[in-house]
């Protein structure tokens, strides 16, 4: 979980206390982001400094390849 502090067409930077991660999406990755439109359930609904959950594998090269994306309110 952490904030995202850039994102691509293809991937995203997560933020966390302690380090960043890169996070790659395709077309196989869900969205949860919070809309009522499951249409509006896109990568392009999500903007930098969301607070996001990446769910998906992590390879040798500790590159994330998300499964799912979840929004979350921002911790206080």
């Amino acid at each position: 979980m952490g904030f995202i502090k850039s994102k691509s067409g293809t991937s995203l930077t997560l933020a966390t206390k302690t380090r960043s991660y890169n996070v790659n999406v395709n077309d196989y990755t869900t969205y949860e982001v919070g809309v009522a439109n499951a249409k509006k359930n896109i990568l392009t609904s999500l903007v930098v400094d969301d607070y996001v959950a990446a769910l998906g594998d992590i390879d040798d090269t500790d590159l994330l390849t998300a499964k799912k994306i979840i929004r979350y309110p921002a911790p206080a």
